[in-house]
C-alpha cells in the first residue's frame, strides 16, 4: 500500500534526511542529502526533494530519479554554523571567541555576496573568496606603508578566525555533512606583516601614569584602582582582570586560575604580590561581592573597565591611534619591569606565557643595558 504520510516517509539517519516509501509496489530508501540540524528550512529543503522524487516515481521517470540519486547538494553555511557552535559547545570554547570567528566568516563572505551568509551554499568557501576579500580590504585603506601593515594584519586575524571553524577539533561534528575542498580556502591569501615589536612608552608618560594612578583611591575612584592595581601590579589581562575573584588573593601573591573561559594558550599563575600591594588590593574589595572588580554583573564590570578605565588613560595621554589597548599597557609595562630586572623565565610565569619567545617578542623592552657577559677564555 502507498504511503502519503510525510513524517512516516521522511527519516533521519547518521545525521541526513533520507526518504523511505512503497510506490507502486517498489519500495525506495535514499538518501536526500540534506543534514538534519533540527532548523526548519533544512527540513522544508528535505521535504522538497523527497517530494520531487515521489512525483518521478509515480510517473515512473526513472532515468531522471537516478539523476536526482547521483546529485549531491553541498550544506549550506547556516548549517555549517549550527555545527560548529555545537561543538564549540562541547570544547568549553568561550561564547564571545565564537560569535568573533563567525561574524569573520560573514565578513569574508560578504565581499562576494550581498545575501544572507547562512543562505549560501558552502561551495562559496574558495581562494578566490579568499583573495577577493584580501584585496577589499587592502584598497580601502591606501596610504604610508604603516596604514597597509595595519591592513595586512586585519585580514590575516580575520581570515585566521573565519578558518578556525573548519580546525581540527571541529572536524567530528561535521560528519555526515557534504562539504566542498576547502584546500584552497584555507591556504590562500597569506600575508607577511612586519612582527610589532614593544616599545616603551616615553617616561614622562608612565611617570604620569604612575603618580594619577595611585592617587586614584584619594580622589575617590578606588573602582579605578582596582582596575590599575591588577593590571599593573599584577600583569593581568583584560579578560583576567574581569574574572578575578576575591580567593585569587592569597598570602604572598595573586593565584590567576586557569579556567574554560581561556583558550589553551594561556595558562593558571601565581603573581608575587609585595606587602603594600597585597593591602591595597584588600582595601579596595568591597563586602559580599564575590569579583574583585566591583559591579553587580558581567557587563557593569566590563564597562568599567573597557569604557571607564580606558577613558582615564586617554585622557592621561594613552592616545588610541598609538596604543590601541589600555589595560594591556600597563601589563606590559609590567611585562618589561619582570623582564628586565628578573629576566625572561619570571617575565613568562608571571605574565602567564607558555613560551618565553613571547615574552621576549612581545613584551620585553630593554630600557637598560645588561651587564656585559665576562668573555670565554
Amino acid at each position: 500500500m502507498e504511503s502519503t504520510d510525510v513524517n512516516r516517509n521522511l527519516k533521519v539517519r547518521d545525521g541526513t534526511y533520507y526518504w523511505r516509501q512503497r510506490i507502486k509496489n517498489k519500495n525506495y530508501c535514499e538518501s536526500l542529502h540534506v543534514p538534519f540540524t533540527g532548523l526548519k528550512k533544512e527540513e522544508k529543503e528535505a521535504i522538497a526533494r523527497m517530494g520531487e522524487k515521489q512525483r518521478l516515481a509515480r510517473d515512473d521517470n526513472f532515468s531522471a530519479l537516478e539523476i536526482t540519486r547521483t546529485k549531491i547538494a553541498v550544506a549550506s553555511i547556516g548549517t555549517v554554523i549550527e555545527r560548529y557552535k555545537r561543538a564549540a559547545n562541547s570544547y568549553g570554547i568561550q561564547p564571545a571567541t565564537v560569535k568573533k570567528n563567525i561574524n569573520s566568516l560573514k565578513l569574508v563572505l560578504a565581499a562576494e555576496n550581498s545575501q544572507d551568509a547562512e543562505d549560501l551554499p558552502s561551495s562559496v568557501l574558495t581562494g578566490k573568496l579568499v583573495r577577493t576579500y584580501r584585496d577589499k580590504v587592502l584598497s580601502s585603506r591606501e596610504g604610508d606603508e604603516a596604514s597597509q601593515d595595519r591592513a595586512r594584519r586585519t585580514v590575516r586575524s580575520t581570515l585566521r578566525q573565519a578558518r578556525s571553524i573548519f580546525a581540527r577539533w571541529t572536524r567530528d561534528e561535521y560528519k555526515g555533512l557534504k562539504l566542498p575542498d576547502l584546500e584552497e580556502f584555507l591556504r590562500s591569501g597569506a600575508m607577511r606583516v612586519h612582527d610589532k615589536l614593544y616599545v616603551y612608552p616615553p617616561a614622562a608618560l608612565v611617570e604620569k601614569t604612575m603618580e594619577a594612578g595611585r592617587k586614584l583611591p584619594a580622589n575617590g575612584h578606588s573602582d579605578l584602582y582596582s582596575v590599575f592595581l591588577l593590571a599593573y601590579d599584577c600583569g593581568m589581562r583584560a579578560g583576567e582582570i574581569l574574572a578575578a575573584k576575591t580567593d585569587w588573593i592569597c598570602d604572598g601573591y595573586i593565584e590567576v586560575r586557569f579556567g574554560k573561559q581561556w583558550t589553551t594558550r594561556r595558562v593558571g599563575r601565581k603573581v608575587p604580590l609585595n606587602p603594600e600591594t597585597q593591602a591595597e588590593l584588600k582595601a579596595v574589595l568591597r563586602k559580599g561581592e564575590q569579583h574583585i572588580i566591583p559591579g553587580a554583573h558581567k557587563t557593569a564590570r566590563k564597562i568599567l573597565v573597557e569604557r571607564d578605565f580606558a577613558d582615564w588613560m586617554r585622557a592621561i595621554g594613552w592616545t588610541a591611534d598609538e596604543y590601541i589597548h589600555t589595560t594591556h599597557e600597563l601589563r606590559a609595562l609590567r611585562g618589561s619591569k619582570w623582564y628586565t630586572e628578573q629576566g625572561a623565565n619570571v617575565a613568562r610565569d608571571c605574565l602567564g606565557h607558555t613560551s618565553v619567545v613571547t615574552t621576549c617578542k612581545f613584551y620585553a623592552a630593554l630600557d637598560k643595558l645588561p651587564d656585559a657577559l665576562p668573555r670565554e677564555s
